[in-house]
């Protein structure tokens, strides 16, 4: 007889050998799958627990004649640098405008800073109702991101804007 082919002892060893290949490929890419996802919540984890500590507050706005919000003053209550705001300008018909803004300076911790010029003109309103602010943070190794809390919230007086 003139079998042509592998015989089953070959075959096994070769099935057993890429099975453990695979294996190692997939344990491989697991792991630092693994890791990667690890390391950013860890990071993620981080940064909410320095935004929920960050104790900051709008002191006083001011406004043009023409209901058009200039500057924002902040005042820092926590120890956390932040770095930039996010302002958001309310009209009286609940109308907003967002401005992604920059502090003359940083607010430090436990210190004052105010908005460059805006020129935030809420549309179809004369004048504004609302502003809030959403803080920017540059932490070590993640770049500038913007908090999800707090949002602080600011009611002038009318006719104060």
């Amino acid at each position: 007889m003139n079998n042509k082919g592998i015989s089953p002892l070959i075959a096994t060893v070769l099935i057993i050998g890429f099975t453990v290949a695979l294996a190692a490929i997939i344990i491989t890419w697991g792991s630092s799958f693994v890791q990667r996802t690890q390391r950013q919540v860890g990071e993620q984890a981080d940064f909410s627990i320095v935004c929920s500590q960050l104790d900051f507050d709008i002191i006083s706005i001011n406004c043009e004649f023409s209901g058009i919000l200039k500057t924002v003053k902040f005042t820092s209550g926590s120890a956390q640098e932040i770095s930039d705001m996010i302002i958001r300008a309310y009209g009286e018909n609940n109308d907003v405008v967002v401005a992604q803004t920059s502090l003359s300076k940083s607010l430090e911790g436990f210190g004052s800073a105010t908005t460059n010029p805006l020129g935030l003109d809420p549309p179809k309103s004369t004048e504004v109702v609302k502003v809030e602010a959403i803080a920017k943070l540059t932490l070590q190794n993640q770049g500038e991101r913007a908090c999800q809390a707090p949002i602080v919230q600011y009611i002038p007086k009318a006719g104060a804007c």
